[in-house]
């Protein structure tokens, strides 16, 4: 057979170098042997890791695991690529469902080998938290009606005031007051938070105006002859 073949590794970070020998024999018994050798370079190794999954919009951070790299070369799988060692990239995903993408890194060494591999980044959709407030300014006390037009809302949570308690309530219709006990009129926050089944969430923050309480009184001489005339003389407080 002219031709024979052998597998030669190197697991350690320098070129070895191998000497394979080949002896030739003739029928009539006579020998000759000759040498070569053969130089294995250091294995190159692909390897990164970032974070996953994520919720949209995800600036991911990517780091750099590889073994005897010079070179990099990153597909993102969303039209663009990087030959930075760490990238730093955003990911988008405006649909309702999580998207996976399929990045690719491929490396080389100094010596020209190359390696690659392929690492899913999973990016997660994120809710959009919105209402209305169906009548701002409002009146002490006054009922107030909170429309929930939040999407992708699995969880809502709100805060009335800036020191009010963290309330869930799921329904699209929220129903609360404010009291103004000051002679000026407050602007009251309020917050809607928002998670979806993903574990990704967005906020949002409305002012509500209240006015000051009143309180309607009114003075008279309640007693008298007749004919008696009464004069009434208001006494409307704002408080």
């Amino acid at each position: 057979n002219n031709t024979v073949s052998s597998v030669y590794s190197n697991s350690s970070n320098d070129t070895l170098f191998y000497q394979p020998k080949l002896y030739a024999l003739t029928p009539d018994g006579c020998i000759d042997s000759t040498t070569s050798q053969v130089a294995v370079f250091k294995k190159v190794e692909a390897s990164f890791s970032v974070p996953s999954p994520a919720c949209h919009p995800y600036d991911a951070l990517f780091t750099d695991l590889s073994a005897n790299a010079t070179d990099w070369s990153l597909d993102f799988d969303n039209t663009f690529t990087s030959n930075q060692q760490n990238p730093q990239i955003f990911f988008l995903n405006p649909t309702a469902a999580p998207q996976t993408f399929d990045v690719e890194l491929t490396v080389n060494s100094l010596e020209g080998c190359l390696d690659d591999t392929i690492v899913q980044l999973v990016i997660n959709p994120k809710p959009i938290a919105d209402f209305d407030i169906d009548d701002s300014p409002a009146c002490h006390g006054e009922d107030i009606v909170l429309t929930n037009n939040s999407t992708q809302n699995d969880v809502n949570t709100w805060r009335f005031g800036s020191n009010g308690p963290f309330v869930v309530n799921n329904n699209p219709v929220v129903d609360t007051s404010f009291l103004n006990f000051n002679q000026n009129p407050i602007q009251f926050p309020i917050q809607l938070f928002v998670d979806n089944i993903y574990g990704c969430s967005d906020t949002i923050e409305r002012q509500m105006q209240v006015f000051p309480f009143v309180e309607a009184q009114f003075a008279a001489v309640d007693e008298g002859y007749s004919p008696f005339e009464v004069e009434f003389k208001s006494k409307l407080n704002e408080v």
